[in-house]
């Protein structure tokens, strides 16, 4: 009882409840539907063609899966810096599919986007699906750039509102210069875990809990 009151009135550390809101994270559709309509809202007021330097770069694989997940990554990626005042990273398109779709469209007016694949994966078995997913990513991944690091994400990837102050060079960069070791690093949210609160939080509650329950003993 005492950690289901803790949680229902301390705030999630990165700001999932942001983008999964209680009385819909049961309901897939309406979860993205709701997201969608936050992604419109942001990205008419605030995108805009990156003419800066940074040095951070995200590569965006973007396929026509018809959900309207693209501009929610690229809306959310310019709230999460901006609500921080921090630098925007520059942006890239790769487009996975033979032609423009619709909502690449949209997206195309104001980033920089590029096609390297000639077929559609929907069109294709299993295996040469996942073969062409890989030959995607190292395509997208494999062109030249100034910044000191390139990012690449998914186009179904959700992106939540601490994610800059993560990337930003005061934190995981930073480690990465003092790490010549590290080439790469994978950061992935298993689907399955998104309503369980972040790792620090469930530390904090399992110490206020085994703490009110010793005092409450004694």
């Amino acid at each position: 009882v005492s950690l289901y009151l803790i949680y229902r009135h301390i705030p999630s550390i990165s700001g999932e409840r942001t983008y999964f809101p209680r009385h819909l994270v049961n309901d897939d559709d309406a979860l993205n539907r709701y997201r969608l309509n936050v992604s419109q809202q942001i990205y008419r007021r605030s995108i805009k063609e990156s003419d800066h330097f940074s040095p951070l770069e995200i590569r965006i694989i973007a396929s026509d899966r018809r959900q309207n997940y693209l501009l929610q990554v690229v809306a959310f990626l310019i709230d999460a810096y901006q609500s921080h005042g921090l630098l925007s990273p520059s942006l890239e398109l790769c487009n996975v599919e033979p032609t423009i779709f619709e909502e690449l469209r949209q997206l195309q007016l104001h980033i920089p986007m590029r096609i390297i694949s000639g077929t559609a994966s929907r069109l294709l078995p299993l295996n040469a699906s996942i073969a062409k997913e890989a030959s995607d990513y190292w395509k997208c991944l494999n062109r030249t750039t100034k910044a000191r690091y390139v990012m690449l994400l998914e186009d179904d990837a959700l992106v939540v509102p601490e994610f800059a102050k993560m990337m930003d060079d005061s934190s995981l960069m930073r480690q990465l210069d003092s790490r010549r070791y590290i080439d790469y690093v994978k950061l992935y949210h298993p689907n399955q875990l998104r309503k369980i609160p972040s790792i620090p939080l469930v530390y904090e509650l399992s110490e206020f809990s085994i703490f009110f329950c010793y005092t409450y003993i004694d």
